[in-house]
């Protein structure tokens, strides 16, 4: 199937957060050869990932803050694809993410874990 290079392009916190200094978000997503892989990023910033190309998986953005953690953003690949980016861009395609496409990823996940 080969690798795929991903954007992934984060939401910017919702404006009732805007208080929230501290909040995060780990994002969560299969890797090559099937292994979860999670990095920190802020709202509204833009993260590169690799992932098997075509393999349907659920990409999750947890925010937390103060130790709290909040309602998910997230996507489904490869479904939410947006644009294939120019050769000058890097090369990577785009995968928006967002508030509800957390619901979809959440359930997601919680199928495929279950079997």
């Amino acid at each position: 199937m080969g690798v795929h290079e991903l954007l992934l392009v984060l939401p910017p916190a919702p404006q009732a957060w805007s208080c929230l200094s501290d909040l995060v978000l780990a994002i969560t997503w299969k890797e090559p050869g099937g292994r979860f892989r999670t990095a920190q990023a802020k709202p509204g910033s833009m993260l590169r990932v690799d992932v098997e190309r075509g393999r349907p998986q659920a990409i999750l953005a947890l925010p937390s803050s103060a130790g709290r953690t909040l309602q998910p953003a997230g996507a489904l690949y490869p479904e939410a694809l947006t644009k294939g980016a120019s050769p000058a861009d890097g090369g990577a395609d785009e995968l928006v993410l967002d508030w509800p496409g957390g619901y979809a990823a959440s359930v997601a996940l919680a199928l495929a874990g279950g079997g």
